[in-house]
């Protein structure tokens, strides 16, 4: 989304500016704690890159892996995390099937995502 209209004089308003083509803004309907962002190349083999979401306060505070599906047009100007479709991507909830009194942070501390590669040799990003 990288444009000249960021660096102009008159600024750039999110809230009124980001229509999908300058950008998209990440909401959700309950509490969120983005801690990282990552690119994870093309997940579900559309050809596109696809990034993921490590939300620590989603999933009642036990926190959430939003995996969100790159578009070849432009992205809707809002995607709600907190109620992904499967056009828009997927959730990575509970990975390690820790007992609900845990949280991703407690397990591994301040928690992030990063794209692994294609680890299992299938032509996608894993």
């Amino acid at each position: 989304f990288g444009s000249a209209i960021y660096a102009s004089a008159t600024g750039f308003d999110v809230a009124t500016q980001l229509n999908g083509t300058s950008g998209f803004a990440l909401t959700s309907t309950g509490p969120a704690d983005i801690t990282s962002i990552a690119s994870v190349n093309d997940v579900n083999g559309d050809g596109l890159s696809d990034f993921a979401v490590m939300d620590r306060a989603a999933n009642g505070g036990l926190g959430v892996v939003h995996v969100i599906f790159g578009s070849e047009g432009p992205m809707p100007s809002s995607i709600d995390m907190s109620n992904l479709n499967s056009t828009q991507g997927f959730d990575i909830t509970d990975p390690f099937g820790f007992p609900s009194n845990y949280t991703v942070g407690g397990l591994i501390g301040n928690a992030s995502v990063s794209g692994g590669g294609d680890v299992n040799g299938d032509g996608l990003g894993d």
